[in-house]
Protein backbone atom coordinates (compact mmCIF):
# COMPACT_ATOMS: atom_id res chain seq x y z
CA UNK A 1 0.00 0.00 0.00
CA UNK A 2 2.76 2.50 1.26
CA UNK A 3 4.25 1.85 -2.87
CA UNK A 4 1.15 2.08 -4.17
CA UNK A 5 0.71 5.74 -2.43
CA UNK A 6 4.11 6.89 -3.18
CA UNK A 7 3.28 5.93 -7.21
CA UNK A 8 0.01 7.75 -6.85
CA UNK A 9 1.69 10.80 -5.29
CA UNK A 10 4.24 10.64 -8.09
CA UNK A 11 1.42 10.19 -10.62
CA UNK A 12 -0.34 13.23 -9.69
CA UNK A 13 0.46 14.91 -6.91
CA UNK A 14 -0.71 16.10 -3.82
CA UNK A 15 -4.31 17.58 -3.89
CA UNK A 16 -6.03 20.26 -1.96
CA UNK A 17 -9.55 19.78 -0.41
CA UNK A 18 -11.67 22.34 1.01
CA UNK A 19 -14.00 19.47 2.85
CA UNK A 20 -11.18 16.63 3.55
CA UNK A 21 -8.04 15.95 4.24
CA UNK A 22 -5.26 13.65 3.02
CA UNK A 23 -5.44 11.87 6.36
CA UNK A 24 -8.99 10.97 6.54
CA UNK A 25 -8.73 9.66 2.43
CA UNK A 26 -5.55 7.36 3.94
CA UNK A 27 -8.40 6.09 6.62
CA UNK A 28 -10.85 5.96 3.78
CA UNK A 29 -8.73 4.00 1.69
CA UNK A 30 -7.44 2.02 5.25
CA UNK A 31 -10.99 0.88 6.35
CA UNK A 32 -11.96 -0.78 2.73
CA UNK A 33 -8.78 -2.48 2.35
CA UNK A 34 -8.42 -3.90 5.71
CA UNK A 35 -11.86 -4.72 5.81
CA UNK A 36 -11.82 -6.47 2.14
CA UNK A 37 -8.77 -8.30 3.30
CA UNK A 38 -10.09 -9.86 6.68
CA UNK A 39 -13.07 -10.92 4.33
CA UNK A 40 -11.24 -12.73 2.03
CA UNK A 41 -8.38 -14.48 4.36
CA UNK A 42 -11.61 -15.71 6.34
CA UNK A 43 -13.34 -16.49 3.18
CA UNK A 44 -16.72 -15.16 3.88
CA UNK A 45 -17.65 -13.45 0.31
CA UNK A 46 -16.13 -13.63 -2.82
CA UNK A 47 -13.31 -10.86 -3.67
CA UNK A 48 -16.14 -8.70 -5.94
CA UNK A 49 -18.11 -8.55 -3.07
CA UNK A 50 -20.07 -5.22 -2.38
CA UNK A 51 -18.54 -3.56 0.70
CA UNK A 52 -22.18 -3.72 2.14
CA UNK A 53 -21.94 -7.25 1.70
CA UNK A 54 -18.35 -7.98 2.99
CA UNK A 55 -19.18 -5.51 6.49
CA UNK A 56 -22.15 -8.02 7.08
CA UNK A 57 -20.61 -11.03 6.58
CA UNK A 58 -17.38 -10.02 8.63
CA UNK A 59 -18.71 -8.33 11.56
CA UNK A 60 -21.58 -11.26 12.32
CA UNK A 61 -18.85 -13.58 11.67
CA UNK A 62 -17.45 -11.24 14.63
CA UNK A 63 -20.16 -11.48 16.77
CA UNK A 64 -20.59 -7.55 16.30
CA UNK A 65 -23.61 -6.07 17.76
CA UNK A 66 -26.73 -4.91 14.94
CA UNK A 67 -26.24 -1.35 16.19
CA UNK A 68 -22.00 -1.25 15.54
CA UNK A 69 -22.70 -3.33 11.85
CA UNK A 70 -25.17 -0.37 11.10
CA UNK A 71 -22.28 2.40 12.60
CA UNK A 72 -20.03 0.41 9.90
CA UNK A 73 -22.43 0.21 7.29
CA UNK A 74 -22.37 4.38 7.57
CA UNK A 75 -18.67 4.40 7.19
CA UNK A 76 -19.08 2.87 3.94
CA UNK A 77 -22.40 5.35 2.98
CA UNK A 78 -19.34 8.12 3.56
CA UNK A 79 -16.70 6.00 1.78
CA UNK A 80 -19.35 5.79 -0.75
CA UNK A 81 -20.03 9.32 -0.95
CA UNK A 82 -16.43 10.26 -1.79
CA UNK A 83 -16.26 7.95 -4.63
CA UNK A 84 -19.14 8.68 -6.05
CA UNK A 85 -19.19 12.64 -5.27
CA UNK A 86 -19.03 13.99 -8.56
CA UNK A 87 -21.80 11.50 -9.96
CA UNK A 88 -24.89 14.20 -10.81
CA UNK A 89 -27.63 11.42 -10.21
CA UNK A 90 -25.97 10.04 -6.53
CA UNK A 91 -27.21 11.84 -3.59
CA UNK A 92 -24.89 12.78 -0.55
CA UNK A 93 -26.17 10.46 2.30
CA UNK A 94 -25.26 12.48 5.37
CA UNK A 95 -26.32 16.86 5.54
CA UNK A 96 -22.67 17.65 5.07
CA UNK A 97 -18.63 16.55 4.53
CA UNK A 98 -18.53 16.90 8.76
CA UNK A 99 -21.56 14.73 9.17
CA UNK A 100 -20.19 11.99 7.49
CA UNK A 101 -16.66 12.38 8.84
CA UNK A 102 -18.15 12.29 12.22
CA UNK A 103 -19.83 8.92 11.51
CA UNK A 104 -17.14 7.09 9.58
CA UNK A 105 -14.73 8.00 12.57
CA UNK A 106 -17.17 5.98 14.72
CA UNK A 107 -16.94 3.42 12.04
CA UNK A 108 -12.98 3.52 11.86
CA UNK A 109 -12.53 2.89 15.98
CA UNK A 110 -14.98 0.28 15.79
CA UNK A 111 -12.34 -1.98 13.73
CA UNK A 112 -9.90 -2.05 16.59
CA UNK A 113 -12.48 -3.10 18.88
CA UNK A 114 -13.49 -6.23 16.61
CA UNK A 115 -9.43 -6.62 16.05
CA UNK A 116 -9.73 -5.80 12.16
CA UNK A 117 -5.98 -4.76 11.74
CA UNK A 118 -2.79 -5.28 9.26
CA UNK A 119 -1.08 -8.40 10.37
CA UNK A 120 2.58 -8.17 9.69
Amino acid sequence: LNVFGRKCLEEFGRFNDSDLNVETFKKVAHFEVIVRMHSDINKLTHDRAKLELIIDALFKSKNATQEDIEILQNGRRFINNIKHCNIPHKKMKFNSWKEGLIEFNKAFILLEKYDIKFRY
